[in-house]
C-alpha cells in the first residue's frame, strides 16, 4: 500500500514547486513502513510521529532532493500521526499512519520485572521451535517491553547485529550477510559454512567460525570410557576465519590443532549424519569469536572449554574443567585462584570495562565425561572471571542466577556487559523452571527470558519472558542471542523521543 500527499512552500521569496511525502508499507516489515520525502531544493528535513502518548522526533543528518527514511519505533496496532516539516520553510505536510497488529503466532511477552532498565530496545532473533513455524527479527522497547520493529526472518538468523549505520549484519541459513531493515538484501560474504558467530569489529574487519571436516585416526566411542580410543572417524571441527569488509581472508585458525582432539564433552559424541558440510562428530561446537585491541581472540568451544589465542593465532590460555585434557595441554589450563565454579557449555563470552570474562553458563550436564556428576543438578547462570593471563590464573568474580525458581536452558545464551555496569543476561531456551517442565506450567517446550541486572547487588532492572502456551505449540519459542542498542535510527540520525 502506498499513500501520497502533496503540498507547496515558499522558498525565500520564490514559489517552490510542492514536494511530495509517499508512505510505503512491506509485508515482511509491517513496524517500519518508508517515508519517501522529494522536494525542489536540497534540504533537511523534520520528522515528528505521535501515536498521541508517545512522540519520535528526528532530523535527517544531510541535505537531500530526495530523503528514505525508514520509520522505526512504531507500535503495533495504533495509529500514528507523521508531520513532515522542510528546513526552508514553516509549512508542513502530515499522514495518519495505522500501524497492523502483531501476528498472530507471535510470541505472548510476560514482563516479570521493570525498574528503570535501560533506555532503548533489545533486539533479538526469535524462533518457534518447532519445525517449520516462523521466525522473526525483533526489538523491544525497554520503556514499555512492546515491539518497536519487527521483520519476519527466513531463512532464520541466528546472531546479528544492528550496524551504526542503520543496517543488520548476522549469520543468515550459515552465509554471513547484510539486510537493511526492511529485509532487503545489501551483501553477503561467501566463506563455506560459517556458525554462530559473525563479529563486526571496530576497524570494520569480520570474524566468525567456518565449520570443517577433520578426519582423525582414533577418537572415543563412550562417554563411560573417553579415555579409551578406539575408532578412526570424521569430526565437526571449526576454524576462526578474520575477513575484510570486501570477503578477503586475512587469517585462518583451526581450533582441532590447538587443542585436543582426542578430549571430549557432553555432546561430543553427538553423531550429525546431514550437517551441511557432511556427517561427522560433534567434537568441539565452538560458538562464539570475540577479538580484542591487541589482535588476540577469545573463542568459546561449547563442549571444551574457552580457550585465548594470540595475534599469530597461537594458543595463550585455557579456562575449563582440567579434567580430561592431554599432558602437552595442561600447562595452559587456567588455575583456580579461590572458588571456582568451571563453565559448562558457556556461551557468548564477552568483556566488562575492568577486562573481566563474562559468560552465559548453561551449566547443561554440569561435569565432564572424566568426572562424576554433581550431586544435584545445577542451574543456568551468568558468571565473571578474573584472569591473571601472566601467571595462568583465574578467579571468579561473581555469579548471578535469576531470583526466583532455578532455570535450566541448556543451549543457546547470552550475557553482555552494559555501559551502566549492569549486565543483559539472555536465557534463550529454558526447558524447566525450578526443576518443573515448562508443559507442567503452562508453557510450550522452550521460553526465553532476558533480565537485565546489577551483578554486584543482584537487584534485577528487567525481567522479561516470551513464550507460548502449551495447548498452541508442543516446542515453544527460542532466542539465540539479544543485544542492547540505544537507537534503531542510523547513528548520524539526530533522534529525540517524549515517553509517557
Amino acid at each position: 500500500m502506498v499513500s501520497t500527499l502533496v503540498i507547496g512552500w515558499w522558498a525565500g521569496c520564490r514559489p517552490v514547486l510542492p514536494p511530495t511525502m509517499e508512505v510505503v508499507h512491506f509485508d515482511d516489515a509491517p513496524l517500519s513502513p518508508l517515508l519517501e520525502v522529494r522536494q525542489a531544493l536540497p534540504v533537511r528535513v523534520t520528522v515528528e510521529m505521535t501515536d498521541g502518548s508517545e512522540t519520535i522526533r528526528l532530523t535527517s543528518p544531510t541535505a537531500s532532493l530526495v530523503h528514505h527514511i525508514p520509520l522505526l519505533g512504531l507500535k503495533p496496532g495504533r495509529q500514528w500521526e507523521v508531520e513532515v516539516c522542510s528546513a526552508v520553510s514553516d509549512q508542513c505536510v502530515g499522514q495518519s499512519v495505522q500501524m497492523p497488529e502483531l501476528p498472530d503466532d507471535f510470541p505472548e511477552i510476560d514482563v516479570l520485572a521493570h525498574a528503570h532498565p535501560t533506555e532503548g530496545y533489545l533486539l533479538l532473533p526469535i524462533t518457534l521451535a518447532a519445525p517449520g513455524q516462523p521466525g522473526w527479527l525483533a526489538a523491544l522497547d525497554t520503556h514499555d517491553l512492546e515491539v518497536a520493529w519487527l521483520l519476519r526472518a527466513e531463512p532464520l538468523f541466528r546472531d546479528v547485529t544492528l550496524t551504526p549505520d542503520g543496517r543488520l549484519i548476522g549469520l543468515r541459513n550459515f552465509t554471513p550477510s547484510q539486510l537493511d531493515l526492511h529485509g532487503q538484501p545489501v551483501r553477503q560474504w561467501d566463506l563455506g559454512i560459517a556458525h554462530h558467530e559473525l563479529f563486526v569489529d571496530a576497524d570494520g574487519t569480520l570474524w566468525t567460525l567456518v565449520e570443517r571436516l577433520r578426519d582423525v585416526p582414533a577418537y572415543p566411542s563412550s562417554y563411560e570410557a573417553p579415555t579409551v580410543l578406539d575408532q578412526a572417524t570424521t569430526l565437526l571441527a571449526s576454524d576462526v576465519v578474520h575477513f575484510d569488509a570486501d570477503g578477503h581472508v586475512l587469517s585462518e585458525w583451526t581450533l582441532a590443532d590447538r587443542l585436543a582432539d582426542t578430549r571430549i564433552g557432553f555432546g561430543s559424541l553427538s553423531w550429525k549424519p546431514n550437517g551441511p558440510s557432511g556427517p561427522g562428530f560433534d567434537w568441539g561446537h565452538a560458538n562464539a569469536v570475540l577479538p580484542r585491541p591487541d589482535g588476540s581472540v577469545i573463542v568459546s568451544v561449547r563442549n571444551q572449554g574457552v580457550a585465548a589465542l594470540d595475534a599469530e593465532g597461537e594458543l595463550m590460555w585455557i579456562l575449563s574443567d582440567p579434567a580430561g585434557w592431554p599432558q602437552q595441554l595442561q600447562p595452559f589450563l587456567l588455575q583456580p585462584h579461590g572458588e571456582v565454579a568451571w563453565p559448562y557449555h558457556q556461551h557468548a563470552p564477552a568483556l566488562d570495562a575492568e577486562g573481566r570474562l563474562v559468560l552465559f553458563d548453561n551449566q547443561a550436564v554440569g561435569h565432564t565425561p572424566y568426572t562424576d556428576p554433581p550431586d544435584e543438578p545445577l542451574a543456568s547462570r551468568v558468571v565473571a572471571y578474573e584472569i591473571d593471563e601472566g601467571q595462568r590464573r583465574v578467579r571468579q568474580a561473581w555469579s548471578f542466577e535469576p531470583p526466583g525458581p532455578r532455570l535450566t536452558a541448556p543451549t543457546r545464551g547470552d550475557a553482555d556487559p552494559l555501559d551502566s555496569g549492569r549486565v543483559l543476561a539472555h536465557f534463550g531456551a529454558i526447558h524447566k523452571e525450578g526443576g518443573v517442565p515448562n508443559v507442567e506450567l503452562g508453557w510450550a517446550g522452550s521460553s526465553v527470558r532476558i533480565l537485565e541486572f546489577d551483578p554486584w547487588s543482584g537487584e534485577v532492572a528487567l525481567d522479561v519472558r516470551l513464550s507460548t502456551p502449551v495447548h498452541r505449540d508442543d516446542d515453544g519459542v527460542t532466542s539465540y542471542r539479544s543485544q542492547h542498542v540505544a537507537q534503531l535510527y542510523p547513528h548520524d540520525t539526530d533522534v529525540r523521543r517524549t515517553l509517557p
